[in-house]
């Protein structure tokens, strides 16, 4: 038999049963709104990389063409109006196709570590991370 001084719940609490269920309702919501958001993030990654592949596909296209042409035409007048030979002439343009490309490469690194994929939902993660450490150290504190 219970002692009558033993608190009993009313009858309308919900049971553990009850309140597990719903916890892990809770979690599970929270977890499809995790996924939901880092698939919006995803999309939205995707475009912009088929858009700037796109675009860059154009404009690789358009700069060989403009390019071939300037070669060309000054590696001829390098040629008949300086004097120089064609071994000269070739060499010349690959130091400056050396120095470019090394521009290039600094330039697309500086663009590449600007921003990280799916930043919104590492920033949900965190805050979700320090809500349960915090939780967690409260919950240690009551005991």
């Amino acid at each position: 038999m219970i002692p009558s001084s033993f608190p009993r719940p009313p009858i309308s609490s919900p049971s553990i049963p009850d309140r597990f269920f719903g916890l892990i309702s809770g979690v599970a919501e929270h977890l499809l709104a995790l996924f939901s958001l880092a698939s919006l993030e995803a999309q939205e990654l995707f475009k912009k990389t088929i858009t700037l592949l796109l675009l860059l596909i154009v404009i690789v296209a358009a700069l060989l063409i403009a390019y071939l042409a300037l070669l060309t035409t000054v590696s001829i007048i390098a040629v008949t109006q300086f004097q120089y030979n064609w071994s000269t002439v070739f060499g010349i343009i690959a130091v400056a196709h050396l120095v470019i490309a090394g521009l290039l490469l600094l330039i697309l690194r500086y663009h590449s570590s600007s921003s990280l994929p799916f930043e919104k939902t590492t920033i949900e993660i965190q805050h979700d991370l320090e809500a349960l450490a915090s939780a967690s150290t409260s919950n240690a504190n009551n005991f």
